[in-house]
């Protein structure tokens, strides 16, 4: 007597090529969230800084890339990159403060709070002047050389200030007023064009704008509306033929520096937009989004040619309001609204990443 091999029903035919089709996908699925935990932890923080005061808003590296400074409430946290735990604290802020910028000899650290713009020797952390001029928290900064500074404001307001040789103080040499917040700035590799964010992030329908001035005179050059809320947040690529702005509606679009016109968009955000970073010499953005909601604080890595986000790391229980590079683009520094600023060794995870590319 023959025995026959039992044959599967349809139905259960399909039952077993559905499983095959579930097993594969999850494996798929497993595969890619092994490969993005490995590319995570390749980025994975090297040292901490917590504040005890508050929010970190601000970040940026002394010139000789060694040293990283944290604006927080009513302090600048300064802390060696070896041994973070050996911080100092400058003081004599009032409020937060949320931006920092290191003058060209970097010997001088401009740091803005609300209304004020408060100069401090980096030596000693001991203040040598307080410029006023803005009515509301300064958003932006920049030494453009050891005597000219810019600054912005969500009050609107956009500064150049000029330091003179015969009294040794700052004066606002020139000035101009939007209708809304001034969330941001950036200089071209140039010198000669200053870009500036604008955006009401309380009326959320209201397109946001990059505007292109004149660095010398203030008047304006283009003016975009490419986001359909408020630009919070600019940065130049490092051809200097483009400028990338980032928005509260999770979005950061790449323009043409000449004219403004749209060249690309990147959509890797699910919240706002609040920080940028071009690396100098590589292909690469570091962003930084987060807002009121809670979760999705990410940290994304992308390729600017490209599009690709190598990682995704959400390491902040706040949203990330600021990133800063070295001049090299080694070393990486992330701060957040959960009191924390994150060292990265951005250099070794990007090295990692040639061969497959």
């Amino acid at each position: 007597m023959t025995s026959e091999i039992p044959q599967p029903s349809s139905r259960r035919s399909g039952e077993i090529e559905i499983r095959l089709i579930l097993t594969l996908v999850a494996c798929v699925s497993l595969l890619t969230f092994c490969n993005s935990v490995c590319l995570a932890q390749g980025l994975a923080p090297l040292g901490r800084l917590e504040s005890k005061t508050g929010n970190i808003t601000s970040a940026a590296f002394l010139s000789d890339g060694k040293t990283v400074l944290a604006g927080s409430y009513q302090e600048v946290l300064v802390a060696p990159l070896d041994d973070l735990s050996q911080h100092k604290s400058w003081t004599g802020f009032k409020g937060y403060v949320s931006q920092l910028a290191i003058s060209p000899d970097g010997n001088l650290c401009a740091c803005g709070q609300y209304q004020k713009i408060t100069l401090v020797s980096v030596v000693d952390g001991s203040i040598q002047e307080q410029l006023a001029h803005h009515r509301g928290q300064i958003t932006g900064l920049k030494f453009l050389d050891q005597d000219h500074l810019v600054s912005v404001a969500d009050d609107g307001t956009v500064a150049r200030w000029t330091r003179d040789a015969d009294s040794n103080t700052w004066k606002v040499t020139e000035k101009k007023t939007f209708d809304d917040p001034v969330n941001g700035l950036t200089v071209d590799l140039t010198g000669k064009n200053l870009l500036v964010a604008i955006g009401d992030e309380t009326r959320v329908t209201r397109p946001g704008k990059t505007v292109c001035l004149n660095l010398e005179t203030l008047e304006e050059k283009w003016e975009t509306e490419l986001h359909r809320s408020a630009t919070t947040c600019l940065a130049v690529t490092s051809d200097g033929k483009s400028v990338l702005s980032g928005s509260f509606d999770e979005t950061i679009i790449r323009s043409s520096l000449a004219t403004g016109e749209a060249e690309n968009i990147f959509r890797g955000h699910v919240r706002t937009v609040n920080c940028m970073v071009v690396h100098p010499s590589l292909p690469y953005v570091v962003s930084g989004s987060g807002g009121r909601n809670k979760g999705k604080n990410e940290l994304l890595v992308w390729n600017l040619e490209t599009g690709a986000i190598p990682v995704r790391l959400e390491s902040h229980q706040g949203k990330i309001t600021c990133v800063a590079l070295t001049a090299d683009g080694k070393t990486l520094a992330s701060g957040g609204a959960d009191k924390v600023l994150l060292i990265y060794n951005l250099e070794q995870f990007l090295s990692s990443l040639k061969p497959v590319e």
